[in-house]
């Protein structure tokens, strides 16, 4: 599997079986390299994929929806020529955790053109109601 890094170009590729994965750590990967993130995606069909992206050093073990990842992942296949043409593929993310998120994620043809990202995720919190509060130094008039 090493070879197969080494043949596609990629430096920085960590291969784990299933056996090994209950001893990863990933968190010594991020801290040897200064990553924040890693995002682990495999691919189902020719635009549907699914992603995974780690964020221990936010205090965050797993993230269930993250757009940004989404974005720089459209990037990625299309400088790398990994799908067609305006496409619009989809990432799944967060069933693993029982947060799933629908992520759509459309690539221009154009080099440089913007990366279109929307989708549907689980709400975290409610809006918070303003509440007034008295400074404990200031007396009522």
């Amino acid at each position: 599997m090493l070879a197969t890094a080494a043949e596609v170009g990629y430096s920085e590729t960590a291969f784990v079986t299933a056996e090994d994965g209950a001893a990863l750590d990933v968190r010594y990967f991020m801290r040897a390299r200064d990553w924040t993130t890693i995002n682990l995606v495999w691919q189902e069909t020719l635009n549907r994929y699914h992603s995974r992206n780690l964020f221990p050093p936010g205090g965050v073990v797993e993230d269930p929806a993250t757009g940004a990842a989404a974005a720089a992942f459209g990037g990625y296949l299309r400088e790398h020529a990994l799908t067609e043409p305006n496409a619009t593929v989809s990432i799944l993310q967060g069933d693993d955790m029982g947060r799933p998120s629908r992520i759509s994620v459309t690539v221009p043809a154009e080099p440089g053109s913007g990366i279109a990202v929307s989708g549907t995720a689980v709400r975290l919190a409610h809006e918070a109601t303003p509440v007034a509060v008295r400074h404990p130094s200031r007396q009522a008039d």
